[in-house]
């Protein structure tokens, strides 16, 4: 991640080509909430089994919900509050950046609804919350455009 200030030069990678003079190099802790589990990735494998799935409850996001930016919010698939709970480290709130970590293409991003009930995020997906109401966007924008780590390379 990047912002507008002078002083540290960043690694040398591909973006820096993409990068003003000005801008320094920082990492997404920097601009995280503080929050504990601001920045998580969904569960792991046994945490969260099909056979916890439910046809109501706590919503669970998945990689398909998370497409070009957009939130998808048809066919959802729930888990009861008890499991929600067990989950909390992996729960996202309305504003929070949602980033897949597999699919076609991986890296795709979208903002969790502003006023949405809380989620889980699940295996293939990430998630940051930030304090700032203009950051999200700002990321989903980075993120999704051709700058990104995540752009696809041709």
């Amino acid at each position: 991640m990047i912002r507008d200030l002078q002083g540290v030069r960043p690694p040398p990678c591909h973006l820096t080509r993409y990068s003003p003079q000005r801008w320094q190099w920082i990492s997404p802790d920097e601009i995280a909430d503080n929050s504990p589990y601001s920045i998580g990735i969904g569960p792991f494998g046994s945490n969260l089994l099909r056979s916890d799935y439910r046809e109501h409850g706590v919503r669970l996001i998945f990689v398909r919900d998370i497409v070009r930016a957009q939130f998808n919010e048809t066919g959802a698939r729930y888990v009861t509050r008890e499991k929600a709970a067990d989950l909390h480290q992996h729960v996202v709130e309305g504003g929070d950046v949602l980033i897949t970590k597999m699919g076609d293409p991986p890296g795709d991003t979208a903002l969790y609804p502003i006023g949405s009930t809380p989620a889980v995020i699940t295996s293939d997906c990430m998630k940051f919350a930030s304090p700032s109401t203009t950051w999200p966007l700002q990321s989903i924008s980075f993120i999704a455009s051709d700058q990104s780590l995540f752009a696809p390379k041709s």
